[in-house]
């Protein structure tokens, strides 16, 4: 048994969890146990998931958050005073 911080959690994300012999492992957050082979996400084919019109804009506001039209930051509003 020891401590890790190399898997994050599959439930909570959280990095600090305990590998038990044979692969298994524990979230000390929220008490979840998964298996060695559990912890990588599956892979989902975006194609799958969205319609041909939905894809394309999908692609529209890739192209638009590259070309700097959209942003994570935050902009304060100007003030006059």
């Amino acid at each position: 048994m020891q401590v890790e911080e190399r898997w994050p959690c599959p439930g909570c994300g959280n990095r600090r969890t305990l590998k038990w012999a044979r692969g298994r492992y524990h979230c000390f957050n929220c008490k979840h146990q998964w298996d060695q082979r559990e912890r990588q996400p599956k892979l989902v084919d975006i194609t799958t998931l969205f319609s041909p019109a939905e894809l394309e804009r999908l692609c529209v506001y890739r192209r638009a958050v590259q070309a700097g039209f959209y942003s994570d930051e935050l902009v304060a509003p100007l003030v006059r005073g």
